[in-house]
């Protein structure tokens, strides 16, 4: 019988342990195949300009996802040697060279490697119109154009990386095997177990430095306040959270499940002693590990949160920035025709509403706000009345402004500003130079009613004051249009675009230019929601698949781990059964150890980004509650699974002969 034949026949016998392993390895390579199937596609995806840099961009997705996977077969194949470690002591007495036995374990590698390299890109091809169709649906996209797209390129790009990866971790393990010393071998993990100490001091210090990060962030919200030294100190707070989270594991749990031991009615009731013993003697081998762990459950939710929000910040937010589906400024009135007969080809794209405003642009000086040091004046702003920003209010259906301002007041729309410290708005003045003004902000308003691609903010006076003001100063008139199906008007959009450069040229009209940006500009709701659903939904799709691969790899891991220690564990167990403990008390003391090494990690690692998030979510003025919410309780379900599996798998090894 060869190497190979016993290779095998060892994977067949152990599938149990490489199940879980083998599924992880193909659904990486299916991902990987995927990012790279759509990396090499993107000439014949032509309805999309993103496609044209995806190549880049799906590029590194996939390296961050060959990163992490090298460290993934590293961590899992420590774990299959260290499992089988008496398995090879015998092998070895039987009189097998370490050579060969490196061999062996170096095709066993190297097969389960080929196997899911082959199930991952047949699973991918299977599903790779699938995907295609929720990667364009996702990102506002003809999924009509998700055709069964195959490149071969792509195939030989994953069979290549992946059969280096499987060969390095193959020659890794074959290296193990031959350094080993046989002694080493047969011991196993049987060295003598002293109780870990944990220190008070050290566990205080820790504590502190924690509390230390997350009222550094915290403190951030309170004063609101966006500048360099801000980000130095978020920076400083994000590595105390990191350097606590490390210590927290190597000593201060330690205190806490030793303090447990004082209450000696829970600690001498059943068989608590054993497992609170080999508790506290796992929680101190592993401290490092799931430190690593936690922090990776955190950067995953905090990745796939924020992924998620951006998407639902684009189909929220997108249509408050561009109110109007079509617009312009320009005096030219021949551009109304044109565009009313344009709109009347596409019934899909239907007239609802027209409307018109007039407005002014003046010298001034915009607010500048203590707390958004990034901000600079504005020295030309618009400005308009306040019955013409009444009719605009009122064609998009938006909230009337107050029926009366003071001669002195203004509103103020900019729906850029950082909502979290808007009230310093309403602190502020604006000065107008043009006639030596000063007037106080008396309301502020996140929704535009003028495409942001034509004026980012504007100004609301009086309508007398709006008359003084107007005098002897250009008057702009802004012409909006709302259609049917915003959203996917590309062929009413790209007409209409068309048609209205070509009446610049035939009427000599001056076209925007770097020196006058506002007067002949067109501006569409479908050209700027069509380019940020593009990058939002690509986020959210690469996202969601890498989130999804760090959740079932950081479980796994802890699988693996729980089935080391659980073989490691089973000759206690023998133990107490024999004292008579029942099935009902060691299920009991299992469950404590495994949902512990579960939900720790976990606990810590939610904490850690529903901060974060909550500071992103600040600084991006973005409204992340229902994303991290969803994103939250999905996570913790599918982690959930992987616990009560690691549980079963558990007491399967515990209670078997």
């Amino acid at each position: 019988m060869g190497l190979l034949e016993i290779s095998i026949k060892n994977i067949k016998r152990n599938i149990a342990n490489y199940i879980l392993y083998f599924l992880s390895l193909t659904f990486i390579v299916l991902v990987f195949f995927t990012f790279s199937n759509i990396q090499y596609i993107s000439e014949f995806l032509t309805e999309s300009n993103f496609f044209q840099y995806s190549s880049l961009y799906f590029s590194f997705m996939n390296s961050i996802l060959i990163f992490f996977s090298a460290l993934f077969l590293w961590y899992c194949n420590s774990f299959f040697i260290k499992k089988r470690s008496k398995e090879f002591a015998l092998y070895s007495v039987l009189g097998v060279k370490k050579r060969t036995l490196g061999f062996m374990v170096f095709f066993e590698t190297l097969v389960i490697g080929l196997l899911a390299l082959i199930l991952g890109l047949l699973l991918g091809i299977v599903f790779l119109k699938l995907f295609l169709m929720i990667l364009l649906s996702l990102m506002s996209l003809n999924t009509n154009n998700a055709r069964f797209y195959l490149s071969y390129r792509a195939i030989k790009h994953t069979t290549y990386v992946f059969l280096i990866v499987f060969l390095v971790t193959s020659i890794k393990n074959f290296i193990s095997i031959k350094r080993i010393k046989l002694l080493r071998l047969f011991k196993g993990d049987t060295t003598l177990l002293k109780e870990p100490k944990a220190s008070i001091l050290l566990s205080i210090l820790f504590v502190a430095l924690m509390v230390k990060g997350y009222t550094s962030i915290v403190d951030f919200y309170i004063n609101a306040s966006l500048n360099p030294e801000s980000f130095f100190k978020i920076f400083k707070a994000l590595a105390y959270i990191t350097l606590a989270t490390y210590g927290i594991y190597s000593t201060f749990i330690l205190l806490i499940v030793k303090l447990s031991k004082k209450n000696k009615f829970h600690y001498y009731k059943s068989a608590n002693m054993i497992s609170t013993s080999r508790l506290l003697y796992r929680l101190r081998k592993n401290a490092f590990a799931l430190a690593n762990i936690t922090l990776l459950i955190a950067g995953t939710i905090i990745a796939v949160g924020s992924a998620f929000s951006y998407y639902h910040y684009v189909n929220q937010n997108i249509p408050l920035k561009e109110p109007f589906s079509f617009c312009y400024i320009s005096d030219e009135t021949s551009f109304d025709k044109e565009m009313r007969n344009i709109i009347e080809k596409y019934p899909d794209n239907g007239l609802l509403s027209e409307t018109e405003a007039t407005f002014i642009r003046v010298n001034g000086n915009w607010p500048q706000l203590g707390s958004t040091a990034f901000q600079k004046s504005d020295s030309r702003f618009s400005v308009i009345s306040l019955d013409e920003y009444k009719k605009l209010s009122n064609a998009l259906g938006f909230e009337s402004p107050p029926d009366y301002l003071e001669h002195n007041e203004v509103l103020i729309t900019d729906i850029n500003y950082y909502t979290g410290i808007v009230n310093d708005y309403k602190k502020s003045i604006i000065r107008i130079t043009n006639n030596n003004k000063s007037y106080k902000i008396a309301g502020y308003y996140n929704k535009n009613i003028i495409n942001d691609s034509l004026i980012s903010r504007l100004v609301v006076v009086n309508n007398n004051e709006y008359n003084s003001l107007k005098e002897n100063q250009k008057i702009y008139r802004f012409k909006g249009f709302l259609v049917k199906n915003s959203t996917s008007s590309n062929a009413l959009n790209n007409e209409l675009k068309t048609r209205f450069d070509e009446i610049i040229k035939e009427n000599n009209l001056t076209p925007p230019n770097e020196h006058n940006l506002i007067e002949n500009n067109f501006a569409s709701f479908y050209e700027i929601y069509h380019v940020s659903a593009q990058g939002s939904g690509s986020i959210l799709f690469c996202g969601s698949f890498l989130g999804f691969i760090f959740l079932i790899c950081t479980a796994s891991m802890i699988f693996f781990k729980q089935l080391s220690d659980a073989t490691d564990d089973k000759y206690e167990y023998d133990i107490l059964r024999n004292l008579g403990a029942s099935e009902k008390e060691i299920k009991r003391c299992i469950n404590k150890q495994v949902v512990l090494f579960f939900l720790i990690p976990l606990f810590i690692g939610v904490l850690h980004s529903i901060l974060i998030l909550n500071l992103i979510s600040f600084i991006s003025t973005i409204n992340m509650f229902k994303p991290i919410f969803f994103t939250l309780i999905s996570y913790t379900v599918i982690y959930l699974v992987y616990c009560k599996i690691t549980i079963n798998s558990y007491y399967k090894i515990i209670e078997s002969e």
